[in-house]
């Protein structure tokens, strides 16, 4: 998990990044199955070892997509208060889902 990694540099956290973005363009364009440790390599423009480097399997890269995409579906759920007016906080869930 990203939460328990060793801290990484400027350079790496910016492949890292690399290999998300080349990631999800792959697994958009040919789903997880249909996708290769090889062809998001090539989106990335790096060597198959040099990704491997910054992620060990193809699952490690996916798993860190779905996070981050549950963590940005949640974040606003969270700042629900369970005490508030539904009403006021179901318009409040909405306003900031659309920001």
């Amino acid at each position: 998990m990203e939460g328990s990694a060793p801290r990484r540099t400027r350079i790496q956290q910016e492949k890292r990044e690399l290999i998300l973005e080349a990631a999800l363009e792959v697994f958009s364009a040919n789903g997880f199955r249909g996708s290769t440790i090889d062809q998001i390599a090539e989106a990335a423009g790096m060597s198959k070892p040099n990704l491997l480097y910054y992620f060990r399997r193809k699952e490690d890269i996916h798993e860190t997509l779905m996070q981050r995409l549950l963590d940005t579906w949640l974040a606003p759920l969270r700042e629900l208060d369970d005490i508030g007016d539904p009403m006021t906080e179901l318009r409040s869930y909405i306003r900031r889902k659309l920001e």
